[in-house]
């Protein structure tokens, strides 16, 4: 059988129901199955962090491989993957990017259709990082989790990488409603109220990240974990 094309792919993902808290919880297997997910994802390999309690989905994790030149494999909470995914269904992608350092340090970005210029880093639109914050990874440097990330005072990050990625999909959204290539499958008022819920739950389940403690680990030492280069 002739492989989709990644047009192909992206609009069967983009006809797909949305990913609502609902779905997450009682259909995991279904919204991860490759042929649901957007045409970055390379596959997905899920595990739960609660085996012991089969009905637990609130505990799983997915294992995402993201090709490119320099690929990358990450890890994050199956919620922070629909997240991203709906991020995903608006129009815009993911990809791997490297920092070209030596060695590279490779991590996952948001790419922007109608503006390329802009690489902004996953981990910080999950993590809710701000302009003047680095994200660094604690432990594992592709773990995506907040309870492997930590932030420190940086002055190169220059945008709320959240917010830029939100105005981004509504600046998108916007315009496919206009040129008629919006999906019909959903309004796009349903699926930016779900993409913040999605949103409000993700920072929820970080719980003990706010502001006051996000300076917990500025005792670590600089070089510990170098930052990657993202807006």
């Amino acid at each position: 059988m002739k492989r989709k094309s990644k047009r192909q792919q992206q609009a069967a993902f983009e006809a797909t129901p949305l990913i609502t808290p609902e779905r997450l919880r009682a259909l995991p297997q279904e919204i991860f199955n490759l042929a649901a997910c957007p045409p970055w994802v390379g596959s997905v390999f899920l595990f739960s962090t609660n085996p012991d309690d089969e009905e637990d989905t609130s505990s799983m994790q997915a294992i995402i491989p993201v090709g490119g030149v320099n690929p990358v494999v990450v890890k994050m909470s199956t919620l922070a993957a629909a997240v991203l995914f709906e991020l995903s269904r608006s129009g815009h992608s993911f990809a791997a990017n490297s920092n070209h350092g030596t060695p590279p340090k490779v991590y996952l970005k948001m790419s922007f259709r109608g503006a390329a210029h802009l690489n902004v880093n996953a981990r910080r639109i999950l993590f809710g990082a701000v302009a003047g914050e680095a994200t660094k990874a604690l432990w594992q440097e592709h773990d995506l989790d907040p309870e492997n990330t930590y932030v420190e005072p940086d002055p190169h990050p220059r945008n709320d990488s959240r917010a830029v990625a939100l105005e981004e999909v509504e600046r998108l959204v916007a315009r496919r409603q206009a040129d008629g290539t919006w999906p019909e499958a959903h309004s796009a008022k349903a699926y930016l109220a779900n993409l913040g819920l999605l949103f409000r739950l993700l920072d929820e389940s970080a719980g003990l990240y706010d502001d006051d403690l996000r300076q917990l680990f500025d005792w670590l030492d600089e070089d510990d974990a170098e930052p990657e280069n993202d807006n």
